[in-house]
């Protein structure tokens, strides 16, 4: 943990600020501004407490992530929508996205089309 610290200068900062906001405010905002409450953050016990701030910082992290990767699949689905194609009378997706993981997507892809798709997610994703 010490040589990611060191290595990452900014994080012990930010896990600071973010401790130090959360028991000022009581919750704790992603970067889309959901709030996550924690009331425990006010508890008696000390545990409770460095609990609720555990829960703090992971919570503004991964919720944001979650944030993150919604707006990337909202992009990319807009923008698979406009690569439809037409035949016989038809239209139909190119790509259809069939699972989230994480901060992963799994996409079905026409092959001819698979460069193009690509191109899509990654620069949605980045």
């Amino acid at each position: 943990q010490e040589s990611f610290m060191r290595e990452y200068s900014g994080i012990t900062a930010w896990v600071q600020t973010c401790r130090e906001s959360a028991r000022r405010c009581g919750y704790v905002e992603t970067l889309h501004n959901r709030r996550r409450f924690l009331p425990a953050l006010a508890a008696r016990t000390r545990a409770e407490r460095q609990h609720a701030e555990r829960q703090a910082v992971n919570s503004s992290c991964q919720a944001s992530a979650a944030d993150l990767v919604k707006a990337a699949m909202l992009a990319i689905h807009t923008r698979l929508k406009r690569m439809r194609v037409h035949e016989g009378g038809q239209c139909r997706m190119v790509a259809r996205m069939l699972l989230q993981i994480h901060d992963e997507l799994l996409f079905e892809v026409d092959e001819g089309h698979l460069d193009r798709v690509r191109e899509v997610v990654v620069s949605e994703m980045i």
